[in-house]
């Protein structure tokens, strides 16, 4: 080890660390000889210089100028005179008196290595730069795991017939936050897959994009993602296996699973359901579409808690759509956990239907409303209570004439199912001439059916039906009305339990064939509830 007795003048130590100070540090690279000007002072023999510029970088060091050739100083000349990190003052110069300078080469050998020096400021600096460029690092990763995170990707699939189909030309702007997948049931088959989300249109307004655009901007921190699947005048037989072509359950399958890879995500977050426009008057539709939410649920990616959305068909105009309106509030009923009810009944403004013949579809504003609709009763306290009372109502009166079998009114009607009971209670209003007559009647779904009363009012009288305990539904009762003019029947029926699917209907026609008009208006209507 070198020895601890150096001269004062030559070093504090030539096995330290922290040299005696420099008169001068080099700006340049110099000739190591002659007695010259090194940043603006004049060396005099026996100055210490710092050398920290040779182009040659194994001559940097410390050394004494000298008027001939300049020798290495006596603490900077040996095997562990140096280490990384050693330091000496320099004491005078334009640009580096009053600067610390600090080897920064690593295990440095003089005359072998390369020594590279750097003051204490540009090392400061140089840390500092380094531990910001550190910390930005670390905090757009942490910025980048927090987004992951808080970013939820919300996935929203729709499907059924020409109501989710639609879209139409509308100008607006839609949420930053929301994208649409690519298939598009308006030009696509159902083979047809899509391959990316796009952000929203803001072109076009369609059931959907009103929808998810409500819940994009109800949650600024989600990415909210529409899987829109629907292709007009598809029947629900076409969801279900072994119907028809085309395969509407596999275009669903396939849209749904390959927007989830992309997305990254295991499953859909929620479910809108619009279709039956091609089953309103479908006797079956209840028990059908339990059959495709049972097969949906049971992929992986649709779980068995997956919220959905049922809308109700806009009605006006077609009577008959009054009774799918009725099993899917029922639909909603039997599973009110999970499923919500989006009636759009008389919400709609009159600017909201396609044409003013059409009363199945909506216009780009009317698709508007109907989402937005849709996200009040989703996430406004939609759902409905199971023990509620359920109303059928007639909203166009029917009219018969010269027929005397008794027939469905093609509104008052609703769905039973199996090992399910129901009390039922009506008001049916109505008008005959004297000469046919009212004839009425009850059917339903086989079970214990007790009539507890039934009453009818017509003209100035009053006639009530004694209740006949479980002896089946009242049929073929006469309203005998000896002059023209209104009548009103109000009933209630209970049947326990129903032992087979099926609909209960209120039957009507003439007592007495005739070619005078013979009616059931608008507002008669059934209430029941179901229970057991």
């Amino acid at each position: 080890m070198a020895s601890t007795s150096t001269d004062i003048l030559d070093g504090v130590s030539s096995s330290l660390a922290v040299k005696a100070p420099v008169r001068v540090a080099t700006t340049a690279a110099i000739t190591l000889s002659g007695l010259q000007t090194i940043d603006g002072v004049t060396v005099v023999a026996g100055d210490r210089v710092l050398v920290k510029n040779q182009t040659d970088a194994t001559d940097n060091g410390i050394w004494k100028a000298s008027s001939g050739t300049w020798t290495r100083a006596a603490d900077f000349n040996g095997a562990r005179d140096v280490v990384q990190g050693t330091m000496v003052k320099v004491t005078a110069g334009t640009v580096n008196a009053g600067y610390t300078y600090a080897v920064t080469t690593v295990d440095p050998e003089i005359g072998v290595t390369d020594i590279e020096w750097a003051d204490n400021v540009a090392s400061a600096v140089a840390g500092a730069e380094a531990a910001q460029a550190a910390a930005e690092a670390a905090a757009a990763d942490a910025e980048a795991a927090l987004a992951a995170i808080v970013r939820k990707k919300h996935v929203i699939f729709a499907t059924g017939q020409s109501n989710i189909a639609n879209h139409l030309a509308y100008a607006w702007t839609p949420a930053e936050n929301c994208f649409l997948w690519d298939f598009d049931g308006l030009v696509d088959a159902a083979t047809v897959v899509g391959t990316a989300f796009d952000p929203m249109r803001n072109d076009h307004m369609g059931y959907g994009y009103s929808y998810a655009n409500e819940v994009a901007r109800a949650n600024p921190d989600w990415d909210v993602y529409l899987i829109n699947v629907g292709i007009s005048a598809m029947a629900i037989s076409k969801w279900m296996t072994g119907g028809p072509s085309p395969d509407m359950y596999a275009c669903c399958k396939a849209n749904v699973e390959a927007a989830l890879t992309i997305l990254g995500v295991s499953a859909v977050d929620e479910m809108l359901w619009w279709q039956g426009e091609s089953d309103y008057t479908s006797t079956t539709y209840a028990a059908d579409f339990e059959t495709v939410h049972t097969r949906f649920k049971a992929e992986t990616w649709f779980a068995e808690a997956t919220p959905v959305a049922l809308t109700t068909l806009t009605q006006n105009g077609v009577p008959a759509v009054a009774q799918i309106n009725s099993v899917l509030k029922t639909l909603v009923q039997e599973q009110p956990a999970v499923r919500t009810l989006v009636d759009l009944g008389r919400q709609l403004s009159a600017q909201s239907w396609w044409t003013a013949t059409d009363y199945l579809h909506l216009s780009a504003v009317g698709y508007e409303e109907a989402g937005k609709i849709a996200f009040n009763a989703r996430h406004g306290g939609g759902l409905l209570s199971a023990a509620q009372w359920r109303t059928v109502f007639k909203h166009t009166g029917t009219v018969r004439v010269s027929t005397t079998t008794l027939a469905d009114d093609p509104h008052l009607k609703f769905p039973m199912k199996t090992n399910r009971s129901y009390m039922v209670r009506g008001r049916i209003i109505g008008s005959a001439p004297a000469t046919p007559d009212f004839k009425w009647g009850l059917t339903g779904p086989t079970g214990t059916v007790i009539l507890y009363f039934a009453q009818v009012m017509k003209i100035d009288t009053i006639a009530t039906v004694v209740g006949r305990g479980g002896n089946g539904y009242p049929t073929g009762e006469t309203v005998l009305q000896g002059s023209s003019g209104a009548l009103m029947i109000d009933f209630v029926v209970e049947v326990l339990p129903a032992t087979a699917d099926g609909v209960f209907a209120f039957q009507w026609a003439q007592n007495t064939s005739d070619a005078g008009s013979t009616v059931v208006v608008a507002g008669s209507y059934l209430e029941y509830i179901e229970f057991g």
